[in-house]
């Protein structure tokens, strides 16, 4: 019983990092204020786990407390890197000292009686905090949304968001009617099975450079061929989204 529950701390600690671990998530900390905020959560969290085994009774109560702060505050990856650090740190502790949790520390209690009541209190008030800032996040996200969908949707010009692959995600009633296709036949071809082929190579030579960071938007004019095969004429103005983490996520283009 022992190795399976030492083995599923393990698993808890560890399986979560494995998950999420990606190399441009270590591009994350060249933006120096991430990596400053890790760092002194990361100290924080250690100092107050350490001194709360030492000195506290129940020290775990405030130990979870100290970790739901840290999740509030970092990312996934970070906090679930610091949720490791501290398990290492106390496990070592009862090793050396397995004395630590013998007894609580009645004199404590003495001083502090309502100490219980803050331990529930704190947890309670941190998740209604989270979860009221989660709420208004995805209803600002909702409404970002609906207003973008409206505006794409019923926009005179064709617009559409196009994979870096070149792949339709989405596009507009006016783009459809322009080019002849259901959004639902376009999301199934390429913007280069569309693209006359003199204006096709003009136009990769512009998504590399938006790629890697050369230009910010362009715009040309070329031709397209619609559902009849007949060549049509657009004058096009394309966009990068990319992730906060400056990977490209897909491109806007109006034409």
């Amino acid at each position: 019983m022992i190795w399976v529950l030492s083995e599923s701390i393990g698993a808890l600690a560890l399986v979560p990092l494995g998950l999420l671990f990606k190399p441009h998530y270590l591009l994350r900390h060249r933006n120096p204020r991430l990596l400053f905020e890790s760092l002194l959560t990361l100290a924080i969290t250690l100092t107050l786990s350490w001194l709360s085994m030492l000195y506290l009774p129940w020290p775990f109560t405030f130990i979870i407390v100290l970790l739901m702060w840290s999740a509030v505050r970092l990312p996934r990856m970070e906090a679930f890197l610091i949720f490791l650090t501290t398990v290492m740190m106390v496990s070592l502790m009862m090793a050396a000292d397995p004395s630590l949790l013998a007894t609580p520390r009645t004199y404590l209690m003495s001083h502090m009686p309502w100490l219980p009541f803050l331990l529930i209190l704190l947890p309670a008030n941190i998740m209604t905090m989270v979860m009221y800032a989660f709420r208004a996040e995805r209803k600002h996200i909702s409404e970002s949304e609906t207003r973008f969908r409206n505006a794409m949707e019923y926009s005179a010009i064709g617009m559409a968001l196009v994979g870096t692959e070149g792949q339709w995600l989405q596009s507009n009633k006016a783009l459809c009617q322009f080019l002849g296709y259901s959004q639902e036949e376009l999301r199934g071809l390429t913007f280069q099975q569309l693209t006359w082929p003199e204006d096709l190579n003009k136009d990769l030579q512009q998504v590399e450079k938006l790629i890697s960071g050369e230009i910010n938007t362009y715009s040309m004019e070329k031709r397209y061929y619609n559902r009849n095969g007949d060549v049509v004429w657009a004058l096009l103005a394309v966009s990068l989204v990319r992730h906060t983490d400056g990977t490209p996520l897909y491109f806007y283009r109006s034409d």
